[in-house]
This record gives structure tokens, C-alpha cells and sequence, in this order.
């Protein structure tokens, strides 16, 4: 509701089948979107740990 209030038109939501409410957002979803995110490290870092977000502005 404050997304209306806000006059905002689309919520993009990126989560996976083992996050919490995955369900009942997907049944809600207008558009599913199926695709693989890909983790290349460029320098020694630790394996990203579930849940993991990211910022869609770097896809």
C-alpha cells in the first residue's frame, strides 16, 4: 500500500524458492522472471552466504 501511496507502479523482487514468503510473493507476482546470478571473484573473498542480496543497478 505505501508503494500506491507513493505512486509507485512496479516492485521488482529478486529472491530464491528457500526464502521466507518466496511463496506467497510468487503467487502474486505478475512476471517470473528465471535467470542464474553468476559470483566471480576478482580477488580472495569468502563464498557469499544465503540469503544473499545484491544491488540490481550492477546487472
Amino acid at each position: 500500500m505505501e508503494a500506491v501511496q507513493n505512486h509507485i507502479d512496479y516492485l521488482v523482487i529478486c529472491m530464491n524458492e528457500r526464502d521466507p514468503g518466496y511463496e506467497l510473493i510468487s503467487r502474486k507476482a505478475w512476471v517470473k522472471l528465471k535467470y542464474i546470478l553468476i559470483f566471480v571473484p576478482m580477488t580472495e573473498l569468502e563464498t557469499p552466504r544465503e540469503p544473499t542480496y545484491f544491488d540490481v543497478t550492477f546487472l
